[in-house]
């Protein structure tokens, strides 16, 4: 028998104000418009060439008026090219499966320790 592994997540309640509020919602409207840039570009560029960009590529290429932290840009390619990558397998496998390509309208809120103590939301929004 394996012995079990321990993962250890942390959970924080946030208690915010109006004007917070309203900055966390541009955040993630914010954060969906990054995902979108980099998806639709990335299909763009596999219907044309039928060649995928790397994640390097995808991490070259960012939005000029971005106002995200740049470690979030770079984990939205991470998580697009591993979704992309993932696809690809099931697929070889015979397993029915579509690559990303909806709109996203908002996407969730993730904060790494390192960004939650250091300012990473650009109060220009």
């Amino acid at each position: 028998m394996e012995q079990d592994e321990v993962i250890r997540a942390r959970h924080a309640t946030l208690r915010i104000g109006p004007k917070q509020s309203l900055l966390l919602e541009a955040f993630q409207l914010e954060k969906a418009r990054s995902w979108n840039d980099i998806v639709f570009p990335a299909k763009d560029n596999d219907d044309e060439t039928r060649k995928w960009i790397g994640e390097k590529g995808l991490q070259k290429e960012p939005n000029g008026d971005c106002r995200l932290h740049i470690r979030t840009i770079q984990a939205l390619t991470e998580k697009f090219a591993a979704n992309r990558d993932a696809t690809a397998s099931l697929r070889c496998k015979g397993i029915k499966a579509r690559y990303r390509w909806r709109e996203k309208g908002f996407l969730t809120i993730t904060f790494e320790q390192g960004a939650i103590r250091k300012p990473c939301i650009r109060s220009s929004f």
